[in-house]
């Protein structure tokens, strides 16, 4: 009986450690396997965003360039001042160099207008002579056969003629013989061939002649024409200077615009140069645009419906913003986003952050990107799979072979994943296809 017991409590000693030690054993092990994160794919839209900084200018604004080379006399406006068209900006005494050189370009343009007046003076006068010569050889041309030898050609075969008619009389009485008759036609036929060819050789050589001087003439009135145009924007530039020089003698530049003013940092007595900015006018209203330039991808993430966010670095933020063209910038593969601003505030010159977004389609699959992984094969994830054994549950992954079919900032949306399985977001370690594993949810 006392072997019996002993017997007992050995086995139940024995079974008692063996369940301690598989506990511990399960226990050590799983507390070894790598932790993941988890989360359940989801449906929905994926959204692109574009970034940048741009500044806030006019919409309708109008640049003010200094067309005087001299120094800054008086500037008469101060920033953000309300203008109206017609008003004094600066005064700017020009340099006295700049002052002499146009005097001599004025002078100059006289000299160069003189000289083509005097070409077309002479021009004109060629034209008239070769005029009056055309007319004299067309009135020669019709006095041809009052000429003298023309009068000969004409009596030689009139007297040929007479006197084949006396000859025809003679034979026809048989007094000559018809040998005769037929001598005098050749020669009436030889007197005729010569006056044709006498006159014809006359009108060639007027025809010639006044061929030649219709060339001349042509050519004549091309230069004419020519150096007319020349006088004319010889004098549009005389012009020009005259209106430069009667400007430096005033030496003020004014708006040719109403609105407010901003001035490029004026100071007295500083020097500007020809065609200098001085400032720019806005008109005043509550559109105001900002400029951004985006590469090829990013314009393939928006289009001039997407939700334009733009938070002004002053005053402002949460400006509305509307996107009012993309243009190719020719020669690059960078594009320019027009964004019309609309504020009740002044904002011009304020620099500001833009935002860009555009939703895509409805996806069915949309995971994290940080669960899409990629090797050599392509695109892949991880799924959980639940395993059971005699003792308890176990969890493995299995890797998914996907399509990536677009991304943005947080999500990926993938195809290829034919159950809705919790995916593998992260990994405290690197995992492999069967790894078994342990996981908290998201």
């Amino acid at each position: 009986m006392n072997k019996s017991k002993k017997l007992t409590m050995a086995l139940g000693i024995f079974f008692t450690i063996v369940l301690i030690l598989t506990f511990f054993s399960n226990t050590i092990y799983n507390y070894n396997l790598p932790l993941v994160t988890i989360a359940m794919p989801g449906k929905g839209k994926l959204v692109h965003k574009v970034t940048g900084n741009s500044e806030i200018e006019y919409k309708d604004s109008y640049k003010v360039y200094s067309d005087i080379e001299g120094k800054i006399h008086e500037i008469y406006v101060d920033e953000n001042q309300s203008v109206e068209k017609g008003d004094a900006i600066v005064k700017i005494t020009p340099t006295e160099s700049e002052v002499d050189l146009l005097k001599q370009d004025i002078i100059k343009k006289e000299n160069e207008i003189s000289l083509a007046q005097l070409k077309l003076d002479r021009l004109s006068e060629e034209d008239k002579k070769y005029t009056d010569e055309m007319e004299k050889q067309k009135s020669k041309m019709n006095d041809i056969e009052t000429k003298g030898e023309v009068k000969q050609y004409k009596d030689k075969i009139k007297n040929a003629k007479e006197e084949y008619e006396k000859i025809k009389k003679l034979y026809e009485i048989g007094a000559e013989p018809y040998s005769k008759v037929l001598a005098q036609e050749n020669l009436i036929k030889e007197l005729e061939n010569d006056y044709d060819i006498f006159m014809d050789q006359e009108m060639t050589t007027s025809s010639e002649s006044l061929s030649s001087l219709h060339l001349n003439k042509k050519d004549t009135k091309i230069s004419i024409k020519e150096t007319e145009l020349n006088i004319n924007v010889l004098k549009l530039e005389l012009e020009s200077l005259n209106k430069t020089m009667n400007t430096y003698k005033d030496g003020t530049i004014y708006a040719d615009r109403s609105g407010i003013i901003h001035l490029y940092n004026l100071e007295l007595k500083s020097t500007v140069t020809l065609s200098s900015p001085i400032g720019v006018i806005g008109v005043v209203s509550d559109d105001y645009i900002c400029e951004l330039r985006i590469d090829s991808k990013e314009r393939e993430n928006i289009n001039q419906n997407s939700i334009v966010k733009i938070n002004s670095t002053g005053t402002n933020s949460g400006i509305k913003g509307e996107i009012l063209s993309i243009d190719k910038i020719e020669g690059s593969d960078m594009y320019e986003v027009r964004i019309g601003v609309l504020s009740e505030q002044e904002i011009y010159g304020q620099s500001c952050n833009i935002t860009i977004e555009n939703s895509s389609d409805i996806y069915d699959i949309l995971v994290e990107n940080s669960a899409v992984r990629k090797d050599a094969n392509g695109y892949y994830i991880f799924v959980v799979k639940e395993e059971k054994d005699s003792l308890k549950k176990k969890y493995i992954v299995k890797r998914v072979d996907v399509t990536l079919l677009d991304r943005d900032e947080k999500y990926s949306a993938i195809d290829g994943l034919e159950f809705i399985e919790p995916v593998v977001v992260r990994s405290e370690k690197n995992i492999y296809n069967g790894n078994r594993v342990k996981y908290i949810e998201k």
